[in-house]
């Protein structure tokens, strides 16, 4: 009789961790969803870059504003939503500062 009911609280405890683990393997697929996600955009537009022989002023603009907004929404919200909505912002008030500063320069 003892034996059985030692059986059963391993039974139990199994089936917690089950669960646990369930929820892990959700985790991941998730973050690697997001990752293959984020890979195959930026693959994208490395795609798109490639086939100009020299930057402009806007996407230099842009990558360097996209790269400070990320910096300032992850210092700012600590979550991942931040850090995108400021790379967003970032990016595209980099590219339209820098597209008008050249402007205004003559390039």
């Amino acid at each position: 009789m003892g034996l059985k009911k030692k059986h059963l609280k391993a039974d139990r405890h199994v089936r917690g961790q089950n669960k646990k683990i369930y929820l892990k393997e959700c985790d991941m697929n998730r973050i690697c969803t997001s990752f293959l996600l984020v890979v195959l955009l930026a693959s994208l537009s490395l795609l798109n870059v490639s086939c100009s022989t020299y930057p402009n002023a806007a996407e230099v603009g842009g990558a360097r504003g996209a790269a400070a907004g990320a910096i300032a929404g992850q210092a700012i919200g600590r979550n991942t939503k931040s850090t995108l909505i400021g790379a967003g912002v970032g990016a595209v008030g980099g590219a339209v500062l820098n597209d008008s500063r050249a402007r205004r320069r003559g390039y």
